[in-house]
């Protein structure tokens, strides 16, 4: 894999820029069509990555690559081709060796792709996969992957590498569903306490309709492979696992989710066991549909959990103990009824919307849905926004950045935190 130059519009710099909320760039990608499928950050250097698909004006073939952009000027630094991917693209950074590893799934035939600082290839797994999801651990550089097998609704493989790419060990899992039903992973962890690689996948037994996600499937292997536990719990009709997060402090793993259209669940479990210590459930509120955009994250210090959801146009924050008790839910409602949602150390939400195709809005809350601050412009009829797509933080700054889809165009966003 050599390092090329894709052509690009010129980013654009505002020196000025230094209140939160304030935008700093824009990086633009034209095409016939064009759109970013993931945004990462470097934590040891000051470099934004992204991964994006084009379609030249001139060219029936899409491209695809990954690119480093400065971040603080949002100029290229370089970009390389990289497997077309097409959903669950997952891109992230090594801050200690500066590996960039690329992984997703359908129509490619890359599980895995890694590359260094300058855009070299390093390694690549390939394989007859289906979606696979990865996570790297921090400490040892070791690369885990979790695929659904291609052709086959019932099982998925585990798989891990060493940093120079030594296959560590490979462990398949058949769920035994029966027909009419399947199977699916869903998120993959590693535990940076003691390197546990930790699965969670959901069983669907079907029902008059054909879905009902109910059950979830949780696994963890030792760093060589040994699998050291795995359970099986109830998580409630048409429950969707959606997120998985491990406290290394408190030795514990947590799940979390929606049940039906209006309810959110919560499991924990013993990291070292995988015992079930407890399961909660609430209600979101009002009725209506939930959002897919949930996340869990742990709290330093503290041993809290924040779990934030999208209810129709409210924002739902919710802290709950190591327990899984509740602490405190706040709530706002907000413009956009389908915004990004992301959280970062500081103990913030990012919503990044288009309410009407017209415009773009970008807002940030505090844990108690405190609005902090809002960013919005309106857009040109022939810039209209087609899709939101991923967002990150860099963790030296506070800087966030969001990637939209406007009509032919990618472009990125960055804003002060």
């Amino acid at each position: 894999m050599i390092a090329s130059t894709l052509i690009s519009l010129p980013a654009h710099a505002d020196s000025r820029a230094n209140r939160p909320g304030e935008r700093q760039w824009t990086h633009q990608m034209s095409g016939e069509f064009a759109r970013f499928g993931a945004v990462a950050t470097d934590p040891a250097n000051r470099t934004v990555y992204v991964y994006g698909i084009r379609q030249p004006h001139d060219s029936a073939e899409s491209e695809s690559f990954v690119r480093a952009i400065h971040r603080r000027t949002g100029k290229t630094l370089w970009t390389t081709p990289a497997p077309q991917i097409y959903a669950d693209v997952e891109l992230m950074v090594d801050g200690t060796r500066g590996h960039i590893t690329l992984s997703g799934g359908y129509d490619s035939p890359a599980a895995v792709t890694v590359l260094d600082r300058q855009g070299n290839l390093v390694w690549q797994s390939t394989g007859a996969v289906g979606r696979t999801l990865a996570a790297v651990d921090p400490t040892s550089g070791q690369t885990c992957t979790v695929s659904q097998d291609r052709g086959s609704g019932t099982t998925w493989t585990t798989a891990c590498w060493s940093t120079e790419g030594v296959a560590l060990f490979s462990d398949r899992y058949e769920s035994g569903a029966g027909p009419g039903s399947g199977s699916r992973p869903l998120d993959i962890e590693i535990d940076s306490a003691t390197g546990a690689v930790v699965v969670l996948g959901q069983h669907r037994f079907g029902d008059q309709n054909g879905i009902g996600l109910n059950r979830m499937v949780i696994s963890a292997h030792s760093p060589h492979g040994d699998l050291l536990w795995r359970t099986d719990s109830y998580a409630g009709p048409r429950a969707q696992g959606v997120d998985l997060e491990i406290n290394p402090h408190n030795g514990r793993i947590y799940a979390f989710g929606q049940v039906r259209r209006s309810s959110l669940f919560l499991h924990g479990l013993r990291a070292d066991s995988g015992q079930l210590l407890f399961r909660r459930t609430w209600s979101a509120g009002r009725k209506g549909r939930l959002s897919l955009a949930q996340h869990l994250v742990s709290l330093p210090g503290s041993g809290n959990l924040v779990a934030t959801g999208l209810h129709g146009r409210t924002l739902q924050i919710v802290t709950v103990n190591a327990a899984g008790r509740r602490v405190r839910v706040a709530r706002t409602t907000v413009q956009g009824d389908a915004p990004l949602v992301t959280q970062d150390p500081r103990r913030r939400v990012l919503l990044a919307f288009s309410p009407d195709q017209r415009s773009l809005v970008v807002e940030s809350y505090s844990m108690r849905a405190h609005r902090l601050w809002r960013w919005s412009t309106k857009l040109r009829k022939s810039s209209t926004v087609m899709a939101m797509g991923p967002a990150a933080l860099d963790p030296r700054t506070g800087r966030y950045v969001v990637a939209t889809e406007q009509r032919g165009r990618g472009i990125l966003h960055a804003f002060e935190g």
